[in-house]
């Protein structure tokens, strides 16, 4: 048996858990791995791949993904990833800024690119997470790219409506 841990932000420990210890005995029984926590640190004990898509359920639980879209990493080819906002705004202030570019008014932007792309996107804290197919994945992270680096909302719905069709 292998043990690889991660923390998470304190306040999404609970979520982890879920109500009674329910969504974490689902994670464990699902990939046959055992999860312990300790002042939030969570280890994950299990054989191989299995090992790897749990933490990658933690992970994206911990990066604010809901417990179901999170299980979503069971199926196969699905993966998980991360953006930094540090990478593209170095103050609070243009964060929270590129954060607003990512969500729209309404959460109109995030819905639009989750629409187009296929991919499940969370804004938490100071990163950007992916769950979807690979290609899906792939495409939504170079959309979102495209707003932090600067591209105009129009010219990134234009890129997405023109390559969406590709990816079927």
């Amino acid at each position: 048996m292998n043990m690889q841990s991660i923390r998470i932000p304190e306040e999404r420990l609970s979520v982890l858990i879920g109500s009674k210890g329910s969504t974490k005995r689902l994670i464990e029984e699902r990939t046959k791995c055992r999860i312990s926590i300790d002042e939030g640190e969570v280890f994950i004990e299990g054989e191989g791949l299995e090992e790897w898509i749990a933490k990658d359920i933690v992970h994206a639980i911990g990066r604010g993904f809901n417990p179901e879209k999170a299980l979503m990493l069971l199926q196969d080819g699905y993966v998980f990833e991360l953006l930094d906002l540090s990478d593209y705004g170095h103050t609070p202030n243009s964060k929270e800024r590129l954060k607003g570019r990512i969500i729209g008014e309404k959460g109109r932007t995030r819905r639009f690119f989750e629409t187009h792309t296929q991919a499940m996107i969370s804004v938490y804290g100071k990163t950007v997470g992916f769950i979807g197919a690979y290609d899906s994945v792939t495409m939504a992270k170079q959309a979102v790219t495209m707003l932090l680096s600067g591209s105009r909302h129009g010219a990134v719905y234009r890129f997405l409506q023109k390559h969406s069709g590709e990816m079927v």
